[in-house]
């Protein structure tokens, strides 16, 4: 079991976890297929019961909205306040 803690990407733990609920494969033979720790198989498999049924109560991940939709309205909020930025500063050279 070479992995230390930490280096479990959530895709190879949704992967253990997958192999765990499918009943195919006892949990030693997910631990030494996955070389991931008995323990640490229940585990994640208890953490994803626990939190799978929120997936579809949140609509921000249910829904296929364009990810990048709220990068552009801070990209157009960052210019509108660079312009009122050049504006307060020509104004305030010109009081001087």
């Amino acid at each position: 079991m070479s992995h230390s803690k930490n280096k479990w990407t959530d895709e190879q733990k949704f992967k253990v976890v997958l192999d765990a609920l499918s009943g195919q494969f006892s949990q030693a033979e997910i631990s030494r297929h996955r070389q991931v720790h008995p323990n640490q198989v229940k585990a994640w498999t208890d953490i994803f019961k626990e939190r799978a049924p929120r997936v579809f109560s949140n609509p921000g991940l249910a829904s296929k909205e364009n990810p990048y939709k709220k990068i552009e309205e801070l990209e157009k909020l960052i210019g509108k306040q660079a312009i009122e930025l050049a504006v307060l500063k020509k104004t305030l050279n010109y009081c001087n």
